[in-house]
Order: C-alpha cells, then sequence, then structure tokens
C-alpha cells in the first residue's frame, strides 16, 4: 500500500519551489471482516446525523465553521484540553477558563504546527515564536528529527500530560514517521515518542529506534493516546496494511510516564470492513476512543482521505481492551455541502457550553484535494455521547 500522507508533504514541497522488540499482536482475525473478523451486520441501522442518535453522533444540522484565524491547511488535528494558563496571554481580565490545543500532519516545512483555543471554536496559531523578534507565535511546536526518521512524512502527532518527576508537567506526543531510509529501499511508518515541558514545545525524540512498529503489517501509525475515568492511560493506533493484510485498529495499555507500551495488553478493535456495500474500503484509520454517559465510543476515519469519499465511523466498547463492535450501517459524519471529506477526528468536551464536540478536518470546495490547491482545515461539530 503507498503510503497516504507523504504525497501530501512531496505536492508541498514541489509547490513551494529495527524496532524496538514487543510481544506478538493478538491473533489476526480473517481478512476482509469488521471487528473481530465478522463483517457489519446488515442489520444495523443507519446513522441518524442529528439529535436522536441511538447511542453516539455528530450534529451534521451544526454549524462547522471555525472562526476568527488564517484557515491553514491542519489535516489529522488532535485535539486536548490543558490548564487554561497555558491560554493566558496576561492581557486579560478574564482570564481564560478553558485551554484547548491541536497538533496537525506535517505541512512542510513545519513539523508539527499547533493551534489555540479557548472554545473550541475561535482558534489561532499557537506554538514557539520564530527567530523573529514579534510577539507573535509562528505555530511551530519545534518537533526534533529523531535519529530513526526521515525529515518528510511525520503524521498525525497526539498528546498526552503525564507527571513529570520533579513534579510539574511533562507532555508526551506520540507521531509516526517514516523509519530513515538506509538501504536503499522505501522504509515503513512507525511510531515515534517525543517530550516537553510545554504543549508548546521543544518535542524532542532522541531515540535511535521507533518506539513501536508492526512492520509485519505495513507499520503503525495514527497514535492517539485515552484516558479511562479511573486514571489508565491507553494508545489506539492502526496499521498501515499490506497487499494481503487490511488496515486494523489496535489498542495498548500506556505505561504511567505514557512513554511506552505495557506488554501483553496489545488488542485488535476493528479491521476494514470490507463486505459488500460498506462504505469503509480501501482503508480504516485515525483512531480515537472516548468515554461518556452513553459508553464508551472509538471513532475512526475510512476510504480515501484524498478526496471527498472520507468519512467518519464510530464503535461501542465493552472496555478500553475491546471488544468493539459498530454501531451503525453508515458513517456518522460525512461530506455537506463545501464540507468535504471530513475525519482526522478527536472528540472533546467543551466546558464553556457542557457539550462534546468533534474536531476534525475536510477540504472546503472548490477546491477538494492537493492536485486541486486545496488545504485540510480544521472544523468543529456538536457530538451527541
Amino acid at each position: 500500500m503507498p503510503p497516504r500522507r507523504v504525497l501530501v508533504v512531496l505536492g508541498l514541497v514541489l509547490a513551494a519551489a529495527a524496532c524496538v522488540p514487543v510481544p506478538p499482536p493478538a491473533a489476526a482475525p480473517p481478512a476482509g471482516g469488521g471487528g473481530g473478523g465478522t463483517p457489519a451486520p446488515p442489520s444495523l441501522p443507519a446513522a441518524p446525523g442529528h439529535g436522536d442518535a441511538l447511542a453516539a453522533g455528530v450534529d451534521m444540522e451544526g454549524d462547522p465553521t471555525i472562526r476568527n484565524w488564517q484557515n491553514p491547511d491542519a489535516p489529522d488535528p488532535f485535539t486536548f484540553a490543558v490548564n487554561p494558563t497555558w491560554c493566558d496571554t496576561g492581557t486579560g481580565p478574564p482570564a481564560p477558563t478553558a485551554c484547548y490545543y491541536t497538533y496537525s500532519t506535517q505541512v512542510f516545512p513545519n513539523i508539527t504546527p499547533v493551534f489555540q483555543s479557548t472554545d473550541l471554536v475561535t482558534w489561532e496559531i499557537a506554538g514557539l515564536d520564530g527567530a523573529d523578534v514579534d510577539t507573535s507565535p509562528d505555530g511551530l511546536a519545534r518537533t526534533s528529527i529523531a535519529p530513526w526518521a526521515e525529515l518528510i512524512g511525520h503524521w498525525a502527532p497526539a498528546v498526552i500530560e503525564r507527571p513529570a518527576n520533579p513534579p510539574g508537567s511533562r507532555f508526551v506526543m506520540w507521531y509516526s514517521a517514516e523509519k530513515a531510509n538506509v538501504s536503499g529501499t522505501r522504509e515503513p511508518h512507525c511510531l515515534g515518542v517525543a517530550i516537553a515541558d510545554s504543549p508548546d514545545g521543544d518535542f524532542v525524540d532522541s531515540s535511535a529506534t521507533p518506539a513501536y512498529c508492526q512492520e509485519a503489517q505495513g507499520g503503525t501509525i495514527d497514535a492517539s493516546p485515552f484516558i479511562d475515568t479511573d486514571g489508565t492511560a491507553y494508545l489506539t493506533y492502526k496499521t498501515d496494511g499490506t497487499p494481503s493484510i487490511p488496515t486494523r485498529i489496535y489498542i495498548s495499555q500506556l505505561a504511567a510516564d505514557g512513554m511506552s507500551l505495557v506488554p501483553g495488553t496489545e488488542r485488535l478493535l476493528l479491521e476494514t470492513d470490507n463486505s459488500s456495500g460498506s462504505w469503509e474500503p480501501p482503508i480504516i484509520e485515525g483512531p480515537t476512543m472516548v468515554r461518556s454517559a452513553g459508553g464508551l465510543f472509538l471513532f475512526y476515519s475510512a476510504a480515501l482521505w484524498q478526496d471527498s469519499s472520507y468519512k467518519v465511523g464510530v464503535a461501542r466498547c465493552d472496555a478500553p481492551l475491546g471488544p468493539c463492535t459498530r454501531i451503525y450501517s453508515t458513517p456518522v459524519l460525512a461530506s455537506l455541502n463545501a464540507m468535504r471529506g471530513p475525519g482526522g477526528q478527536t472528540p472533546v468536551f467543551d466546558t464553556e457550553d457542557n457539550i462534546w464536540r468533534i474536531v476534525f478536518h475536510s477540504w472546503t470546495d472548490p477546491p477538494v484535494g492537493y492536485s486541486a490547491g486545496g488545504k485540510r482545515s480544521i472544523h468543529a461539530l456538536p457530538l451527541y455521547l
């Protein structure tokens, strides 16, 4: 399977001028099925797309517009809440009561674009300032290039805040990057870990090897952390797949410091549903897990990120380590009007409005696709859970 996002980076450039051993994965299901190796039951209801969702759904009648910013290219936006002081510019009052950070896939030459909001609707570029002397941040989280990774192809970063020693905050970024090409043969993408003392960066990964990689399944990408109500942290991720193995979504428990996977905890949650009539092929990816009063849910993106076919689906899980079962026969988030190919989603609780929202990227038509000069910008809609 060709790489998904390195084509994006290479396109932008043109426009501008041995993994750590881990226990073997859980036994693989037969190829072509849904979660647990069985096709999605045809009797599943269609996703309603509004407030009377049966279990989980997106308000497709809401306003996805993001306001008051430069609307840059921001693919795969992982979003999480931090202490409001990180959004306090000192120019108040009033001081912010909420603060959210979003990190996106590499947009050359920026390895990790980063954005900031106090309401999940109005966003601005955040991150560390560059060499200039102005007070406006440049949106650069300033992630190091790990010794094991290529310069381009850093995808879908996600950050978790963990206790540091001595006491304080440590921000741990999981990301995927292409392994350095030392043999002349194209290498797979694997997961790396970078750490910082601030959500703005610097995020540093000095490792000689990736943190985790499923090379036999085409590589590992799209890591996303989840902290359950008991404080246990987990990491969802997906395989890139091979001609004989479909793309799959896995989860593992994270160590207390958030920097490694707990051996023996890896579980398979879903694989691409290739059954007749499925909307998902050719791939599923971008897993994000969330628990609400309604239960434990796994959101994921599927189809082709390059065009309007990209969509978001959802499954219900019995526990973080599964099993997970699809809820609907159709996606919960799909193209609507000028918003085309939504995906790369993160469910986030909006403490100001006391509702869940889903933050995601989409093309804006016209144009759709990088070859047409398009870009995937951030949007948000109310989420029913």
